[in-house]
């Protein structure tokens, strides 16, 4: 198998757990991260609204960061965003290096997931 492939699969495989577990409960949908992380800074908003959308205007550069073609990057938020139903936002306000580009963009879509999936203590039961 390929690395796009891979890539690919491992996007489609998070974004069934995220959508299995975001199910299961009540979770505040929005959510969105500012991170900054050296010269680039990405903004990443994400909804678990089971409507998947993906919107990314400008990728980082598109040379090859060690063995990273760092246009796969949107093949696997595509995806993710795809399998877990997330309406996904991805800004990379600026940036020179792919390698913190990426980075700022990982780490934004991770923060923002986590929260969007905590589960909302003043909610019960399972969302309507």
């Amino acid at each position: 198998m390929d690395l796009h492939h891979t890539i690919e699969d491992v996007g489609i495989a998070l974004g069934q757990a995220i959508r299995k577990r975001s199910r299961r409960t009540r979770h505040p949908p929005l959510r969105s991260q500012v991170l900054p992380m050296a010269e680039s800074k990405a903004e990443v908003a994400v909804d678990v609204s089971n409507r998947a959308f993906l919107l990314l205007p400008r990728e980082p550069r598109q040379r090859p960061h060690r063995q990273l073609d760092v246009s796969l990057v949107e093949d696997f938020l595509y995806a993710l965003a795809q399998n877990a139903g997330l309406d996904l936002h991805v800004t990379l306000a600026y940036g020179t290096s792919p390698h913190h580009a990426v980075e700022a963009i990982f780490k934004g879509l991770a923060r923002a997931l986590r929260q969007a999936l905590e589960i909302d203590p003043r909610q019960s039961g399972l969302p309507t």
